[in-house]
């Protein structure tokens, strides 16, 4: 019996999974590797499991969707683009553009929860607009 013979021997009991789980986690159940999965299911002429989540892409991050599938964020995003599918984020807008005139009047770290965005991408904004960051002061009298 041939190397192939017995991956496939053991890969027939997931035949019915090839089209809707990632290889990787055939592989897993099988003991097999996952080279091994993608060359029975291509071998079958079964489509990549991915194509069950083309209706998503662009409809969320790219995280999401890769979670979802079991696969990387680089899977998804290079599926994504091969497609010419938009990413979700280029059509939820600029989120920190409500708060370009706070930049450098309240902290990054501020800026960053009101807004929904990271600590770094305020960051960068911030280094953009040449803006200088935001610096309490603590020996300012309290008037309050």
């Amino acid at each position: 019996m041939s190397d192939r013979d017995e991956v496939d021997r053991k890969l027939v009991l997931f035949d019915h999974l090839l089209a809707t789980r990632s290889p990787n986690y055939i592989a897993k159940l099988a003991g097999v590797r996952c080279v091994d999965v993608t060359g029975r299911r291509r071998r079958l002429g079964l489509p990549s499991h991915l194509e069950a989540f083309d209706h998503l892409l662009g409809t969320m991050p790219d995280e999401d969707v890769a979670k979802l599938a079991e696969v990387s964020k680089q899977v998804i995003t290079r599926r994504r683009s091969a497609l010419e599918i938009a990413s979700w984020k280029d059509g939820q807008g600029d989120p920190l553009a409500a708060y370009v005139g706070q930049l450098g009047q309240l902290s990054d770290v501020e800026i960053a929860k009101r807004s929904g965005r990271s600590k770094s991408a305020v960051l960068k904004r911030r280094r953009k607009q040449k803006k200088a960051p935001f610096r309490s002061r603590s020996d300012s009298p309290d008037l309050s």
